[in-house]
């Protein structure tokens, strides 16, 4: 008799240990899901900031090619206006 609520005992002891457990699982769970959403996010916002920056340098260097294109057309221009 002892050792059958011995046994009933530590049963009672390892379902409760065991409960325990798959709470902390699906908690450990729950936190890994929200983790791996947020570095997705993370990740999303970084791509669009290298695309915006990206975008930024590229019209900036078309700005000051043309500029420079321009500039240049107006030089070309004064030196054959004074050879004329």
């Amino acid at each position: 008799m002892v050792s059958l609520r011995d046994s009933v005992s530590r049963l009672r002891q390892r379902k409760k240990e065991a409960q325990e457990e798959n709470e902390l699982l699906k908690q450990l769970h729950t936190l890994w899901n929200r983790l791996v959403t947020e570095v997705e996010v993370e990740i999303q916002e970084g791509v669009r900031q290298q695309l915006a920056a990206t975008t930024h340098a590229q019209q900036t260097t078309l700005a000051t090619t043309t500029a420079a294109a321009a500039a240049t057309a107006a030089a070309a221009a004064t030196i054959m206006s004074c050879h004329e």
